[in-house]
């Protein structure tokens, strides 16, 4: 509701509250009208989580091999 707000009514003098927005977009899209914008929200979290996951993992890796005494891996690099 708050960047529908934003969006919608910018610099108008007169704004209308959040639960008056929130009741124009339930009389206006229905139930799912209060739920426009979870897709990109939900695609914008799962990607959050596998970068999260996967620095993680690396990090893990990393200290596994300082702990161990073998320094840090190496990578092979191909030529």
């Amino acid at each position: 509701a708050k960047v529908m707000l934003q969006s919608t009514y910018g610099n108008a003098k007169v704004k209308p509250t959040i639960p008056q927005m929130i009741a124009e977009q339930f009389s206006e899209g229905g139930v799912w009208g209060l739920y426009q914008g979870i897709g990109p929200e939900l695609t914008r979290g799962v990607f959050s989580a596998a970068l999260m996951m996967m620095a993680k993992e690396r990090i893990g890796v990393v200290v596994k091999a300082l702990i161990d005494g073998s320094g840090p891996p190496q990578q092979k690099i191909e030529k």
